[in-house]
């Protein structure tokens, strides 16, 4: 219940509410109609389940606490390592002061707005961010609603990463020439493999002509670790084109890794920025390393491959990601993508001509 409404010196008005529970709030406004909404407003809130009216808890301290509660070691290191920065690096900075009760749509639009010259991925991982943080708090009565869920991120003009043309696939195959980097460049641009599954990549994983992708790396704290392949699509069998299976033969093996540190060791992320960077600086143009998926992906169509063995060459879980379902590969069909993959590396430098 409401005590009688009071007039202040400083010309508020002002009025305690009482809750079932005992809770007291003090309610000042500057007419008799602000303060008696303003009542109505937090009774409906107790009535709707509201676990703290008076609640002022920050949202950094609220970022924390979803953080150790929800996704601390519930979620894979490079998934967490994505948040953190999300977190720490955007959201904190400009929304971490705010009362959680206090945040608006506005306030999350704005943010995201003030990030329009970051990559898509980079937003959508602060959107995903506060639309956690901020269910949690509808789930534990802290809020009515969530702030972030209607949100939208824009995406920068030259955000998409294509696959290499083929002038530039000649460009990069002439500067990786001779390079520490060599082999890993046609590992990733002929054989479609993730950086993880370079790294992970073995010896003995190679055999008659074939790769065998069963795990790849992930780096923690520059420290890297093995893991499985990114799904159960990861583990795949790979042809090597003739080329690569040449040069893998020459290749003068210092480690059961094929493509280690200078050490013999698994590539941590600074001996692989060691091992990559140097490349990239000798480029005319920009890329990054997953380029080379993609350049491989389009080479496979240019050469008439079948989706659903697309698919599964990228190790793909849902074709959405290639271009239709799943299905089972089988040896024979293997073999005649073999037979044909044989011709990538003449094929990813030359230009298809259309009508």
């Amino acid at each position: 219940m409401a005590e009688k409404m009071k007039k202040r010196n400083d010309g508020r008005y002002v009025s305690r509410v009482t809750l079932p529970g005992g809770e007291k709030i003090d309610v000042y406004g500057k007419t008799q109609r602000e303060v008696k909404d303003q009542i109505d407003e937090i009774k409906l809130k107790y009535a709707m389940g509201t676990t703290s009216i008076k609640n002022k808890i920050i949202l950094t301290e609220w970022a924390n606490i979803w953080w150790d509660t929800v996704k601390k070691s519930k979620t894979g290191v490079s998934s967490q390592e994505g948040y953190l920065r999300a977190i720490n690096n955007y959201i904190l900075p400009e929304l971490g002061h705010i009362k959680v009760t206090d945040v608006r749509p506005v306030h999350c639009q704005k943010l995201l707005n003030s990030m329009s010259d970051k990559s898509q991925s980079q937003q959508r991982q602060v959107k995903a961010a506060l639309n956690g943080m901020f269910k949690y708090a509808v789930i534990n009565g802290l809020i009515f609603g969530n702030p972030a869920q209607y949100v939208e991120f824009s995406v920068p003009a030259d955000e998409k990463r294509n696959a290499l043309s083929p002038e530039q696939v000649k460009i990069l195959l002439k500067i990786a020439k001779g390079n520490r980097a060599e082999i890993l460049v046609h590992l990733a641009l002929y054989c479609g493999l993730r950086r993880g599954e370079i790294m992970g990549l073995r010896w003995n994983d190679i055999q008659g002509g074939q790769l065998h992708i069963s795990r790849s790396v992930q780096v923690v704290n520059n420290k890297p670790e093995i893991k499985d392949p990114k799904s159960k699509a990861g583990f795949r069998t790979v042809p090597i084109p003739i080329h690569l299976q040449e040069m893998l033969s020459e290749v003068q093996r210092i480690s059961e890794y094929v493509v280690p540190s200078t050490k013999g060791n698994l590539l941590s992320k600074t001996a692989f920025n060691k091992l990559w960077n140097p490349v990239l600086k000798q480029l005319p143009f920009k890329m990054v390393l997953h380029q080379l998926r993609h350049t491989y992906a389009t080479n496979l169509h240019k050469l008439g491959l079948d989706p659903k063995i697309m698919q599964y060459l990228m190790g793909h879980a849902q074709l959405d990601m290639t271009l239709g379902t799943y299905t089972d590969i089988q040896d024979e069909q293997l073999l005649q993508a073999s037979q044909k993959i044989v011709n990538i590396l003449s094929v990813s430098q030359k230009s298809v001509k259309t009508a």
